[in-house]
């Protein structure tokens, strides 16, 4: 064995060490961005999934029917027991510039929520938040402390009972919207010429 031989084996083992450690790292890396990326794209559906169930909850409260079931009808069995619908609150709508075409300016707003605290997640194994207490090596610790919980809220103004109860109602309300924003559209064709 010469010399040079030697020192080719000797860089081969460098190599293949540094190769090996720069696995380790981006392995790690890989599994921290699909936690991540898993994690927020189920909160973000499940978010839509609040303002869907805020919504309904809204509606059931404006004609004084009871919401408490309605988190069943959007959310998964597993994921409902996360979510929850907050007591009915009744706010003045004119306060935050809502006009409801004639009617009083009172209504219910629902809220909804979905997640857990910071609190909770130590004894919860509830996938997506199960996520969050994943340890990998090299990688900092993941906790997104902001991003455990989504909420959304929506009005209804307490005295519109106008909903449509056939299809004669639903198509002259549809066609009366339409010929609405057509009415709008040509207005503001007319202000942009004039």
């Amino acid at each position: 064995m010469t010399v040079s031989s030697i020192n080719r084996n000797e860089s081969r083992r460098r190599k293949s060490g540094q190769a090996l450690v720069e696995a380790c790292i981006g392995m790690a890396l890989m599994a921290l961005t699909w936690v991540l990326i898993t994690h927020v794209s189920t909160m973000r559906t499940n978010h839509v999934r609040t303002v869907m169930t805020a919504r309904h909850a809204a509606w059931l409260m404006g004609h004084n029917a009871d919401a408490g079931g309605v988190v069943g009808n959007f959310f998964s069995p597993a994921d409902a027991g996360y979510a929850a619908v907050a007591a009915p609150e009744s706010l003045n709508l004119s306060a935050i510039g809502e006009g409801w075409k004639g009617a009083t300016a009172t209504g219910k707003r629902a809220t909804v929520s979905y997640g857990v605290s910071l609190e909770t997640l130590e004894q919860t194994n509830a996938y997506p938040f199960v996520l969050m207490k994943a340890e990998l090596p090299f990688m900092p610790n993941m906790i997104l402390t902001n991003y455990l919980s989504v909420k959304s809220s929506c009005a209804w103004p307490a005295d519109v009972d106008n909903t449509w109860t056939d299809r004669t109602e639903a198509l002259k309300g549809v066609f009366s919207e339409i010929a609405n924003s057509v009415g709008g559209i040509l207005k503001w064709i007319g202000s942009l010429l004039s």
